[in-house]
């Protein structure tokens, strides 16, 4: 996939170009962060050149549920690992909100987790990214309770797991 690397401005200008020659906007996708908080943006200039303009957002509900779920226990681990691919908006996203306040760890294999000293860490918290394949974070599940760490876990939503 190509990113076309668009400015504000120039959607804009290409959403007030459509609306004047009286084509109608159907659809915009934007699979990243940045490209849903652009369709933001540019859903502001839709309405305010077409009032009766029709503006649906979405999420992907588990990118809302484990964003709000890591959010949620920022408090209750001392460390946290966020499992998935490191060019995802998503794992970026949440890697971003647990660094914020805890040592924090984006890692896509058992590989790099093995390259990680956690052994200062009492409890560690796991989230995943929502396209990262569940069979990776188990490994990383399985790897850190082989060797012994106390382990807690949001990875299924809200709900945090003792192991």
């Amino acid at each position: 996939m190509k990113k076309l690397k668009e400015t504000d401005i120039e959607i804009n200008q290409k959403i007030k170009c459509a609306l004047d020659a009286k084509l109608k906007v159907i659809l915009c996708i934007g699979e990243t962060k940045e490209e849903r908080d652009k369709f933001v943006i540019a859903s502001f200039v839709v309405k305010a050149i077409n009032k009766d303009a029709e503006v649906v957002e979405e999420i992907c509900t588990a990118t809302k549920v484990r964003q709000k779920a890591l959010i949620d226990n920022l408090d209750n681990f001392d460390c946290f690992i966020v499992v998935g691919d490191k060019l995802s908006s998503n794992c970026n996203s949440l890697y971003k909100i647990a660094s914020t306040k805890k040592p924090s760890f984006l890692i896509e294999s058992v590989e790099e987790l093995n390259t990680i000293d956690l052994s200062k860490f009492k409890s560690i918290g796991i989230t995943a990214g929502a396209s990262t394949p569940s069979k990776i974070t188990l490994e990383i599940i399985n790897q850190i309770n082989s060797n012994q760490t106390i382990f807690k876990s949001n990875l299924n939503s809200l709900d945090l797991i003792k192991v």
